[in-house]
């Protein structure tokens, strides 16, 4: 009999306390956020360094891409560098998205129909971030051959006909063209789809060539995130933020931002993706079949 009585109080002392947490999300007070003077730095050091193919020169070859997952702390961010000074605002049924036309680079996305609390729906979770404490950006580019002349990376400056663009009830499919030029004859045009009711973002990078140069490369994809801190400070249950990777021989596996900081991860394979995972919603990187 005590030992059933001392059992209940343990459950029941477990009970309360994840009631008490609850109650803490929803209705405990929230830390106030200190402004944070962000520095400028122009590095080019996250660029993918894996080595290049010296003899990409088939269509087949020249279009594969390169995706990445990297994380970095606070003092070593690379890519926090001035901001060009235009954003881009996309607008569909299922979120609100910026695209900084330096790089094409995807910040600031927030899914309206998800809210962070139930009583307050206008605040809704936002996955990518450029806020420096919560740093989470989707970044993309071409990394040309030897003896190619250079394209844009996720650094270069692209331009933008719009400012804003919007999904209307008249369309399914929108489309956000982001265009650079050389002085050689090249233009990169960046072409991000977004589909009604979808949450899939679909990048084409288009390379007209009107030089009287060959070009060899490859396309890479990247997450570059500080590592996740629950706001909330639920440390009771605990749920997996991070890296993951999906091979065809390793399937699903997890890479903490842990990992990440004690050595790189250098994985060859033909199919697969790279996601950041964050309690329930991941963003992943998914290259064609």
């Amino acid at each position: 009999m005590e030992n059933i009585r001392f059992l209940l109080i343990v459950v029941f002392a477990m009970l309360l306390y994840m009631l008490w947490e609850a109650w803490q999300v929803d209705y405990g007070p929230k830390p106030e956020v200190a402004a944070v003077e962000q520095p400028v730095i122009d590095s080019k050091e996250d660029l993918p360094t894996a080595s290049i193919t010296e003899t990409l020169e088939s269509e087949t070859k020249t279009n594969v891409p390169e995706a990445k997952i990297a994380s970095s702390d606070a003092s070593s961010v690379p890519l926090l560098e001035a901001q060009s000074d235009k954003i881009v605002t996309i607008e569909t049924d299922v979120y609100h998205l910026e695209i900084d036309t330096k790089g094409g680079t995807l910040r600031n996305l927030d899914l309206l129909k998800y809210p962070v609390t139930k009583d307050n729906p206008d605040v809704v979770v936002r996955l990518f971030n450029s806020d420096i404490d919560k740093l989470y950006l989707g970044q993309s580019g071409l990394i040309s051959g030897s003896g190619s002349p250079s394209l844009p990376t996720h650094h270069s400056i692209f331009s933008s006909a719009k400012e804003k663009y919007v999904l209307i009830d008249e369309i399914n499919i929108l489309k956000v063209p982001l265009t650079w030029k050389d002085n050689n004859g090249f233009t990169v045009t960046k072409t991000y789809f977004f589909k009604r009711g979808s949450y899939d973002i679909r990048l084409e990078q288009k390379i007209t060539n009107r030089s009287n140069q060959t070009w060899s490369g490859r396309q890479y994809m990247q997450l570059l995130r500080k590592p996740y801190q629950d706001e909330n400070g639920n440390t009771f249950i605990r749920t997996y933020a991070g890296g993951v990777i999906y091979t065809e021989e390793e399937k699903y596996q997890k890479v903490s931002f842990e990992d990440m900081e004690s050595e790189n991860l250098k994985v060859q394979t033909k199919g697969g993706w790279v996601a950041m995972i964050q309690h329930y919603f991941a963003s992943a990187w998914v290259p064609p079949q």
